[in-house]
């Protein structure tokens, strides 16, 4: 019993001993030990996480780095005819986010004339008033929002409307750079922020 309690008070001093030295030190023995813990926890606890993170935030980045002014195909030269009505074409494309695939999804629609066998001329769709699409209207030969009652020309100017009431549409119609690229026409989308009267690239 004797060196049983002589071994424990041994025990005892030495532990009292190191901990002296560490004090001595500046680190204590039992905090090092447990920040050091902390750390191998939080290593651990953020490889893990990472993966799911970044898959989550993957799309969201991905949208970020689309740029704007990208040329679109519109459809082959031949679909459109000189002398036929300008005609609404939604404008598509094949998004990767994440893990997933979509291929096809809308991305805005633009206004195609064929003014003659090498020329064309093309606006954005979306009204300069709130965005709603503007479509063209045969019978009264021009553009037309349905959301507000805004009249485009043909050129893109904005109208005056039928009643005398004031146009809500602060500009014309934001027209939009084309070219051939073989048989296909192609357009330079971009979109403006709607509600000014300047034309103001959304980026």
């Amino acid at each position: 019993m004797t060196h049983v309690r002589k071994g424990a008070r041994l025990r005892a001093e030495a532990s009292a001993m190191c901990d002296a030295e560490d004090k001595e030190r500046g680190v204590p023995r039992r905090t090092f030990a447990g920040r050091l813990a902390l750390a191998v926890g939080g290593a651990l606890t953020a490889a893990i996480s990472a993966g799911p993170i970044g898959m989550l935030l993957h799309p969201l980045i991905s949208r970020k780095e689309r740029p704007q002014g990208a040329w679109k195909p519109v459809g082959s030269v031949a679909s459109f005819t000189v002398g036929t009505a300008p005609r609404r074409v939604v404008l598509t494309e094949d998004r990767q986010d994440a893990w997933l695939k979509q291929p096809g999804v809308p991305v805005g629609s633009v206004l195609v004339e064929r003014r003659d066998e090498a020329t064309f001329r093309v606006f954005s769709a979306v009204c300069p008033h709130l965005g709603c699409a503007v479509d063209y209207k045969p019978g009264k030969g021009c553009f037309l929002c349905p959301c507000h009652t805004s009249f485009f020309s043909t050129d893109g100017e904005v109208l005056a409307s039928e009643d005398g009431r004031p146009v809500p549409a602060p500009r014309g119609l934001d027209p939009l750079d084309w070219r051939v690229n073989g048989d296909q026409l192609h357009v330079r989308w971009v979109t403006y922020k709607a509600g000014v009267a300047e034309r103001v690239e959304v980026s």
